[in-house]
């Protein structure tokens, strides 16, 4: 319920976002450390595109035209 008000409310509210910062560069095992690397990468960049999303709305959205 949270998340759909914050994304569908009529109030602006507050919301912090929290990145992750660890980089697992001392982790040993080659295989693991690129896996745990990427999965950052991703983790990053939902993190960005959900606070992306909260502050535009639909103007988020390349290539579509914000509905009135």
């Amino acid at each position: 319920p949270i998340y759909q008000l914050l994304h569908q409310g009529t109030q602006a509210e507050e919301c912090d976002f929290i990145a992750p910062n660890r980089r697992y560069d001392h982790v040993e095992d080659a295989e693991t450390r690129a896996h745990l690397k990427a999965q950052h990468r991703l983790t990053l960049a939902n993190c960005l595109a959900q606070s992306r999303g909260l502050m535009l709305g639909d103007d988020a959205r390349p290539g579509d035209e914000a509905q009135p």
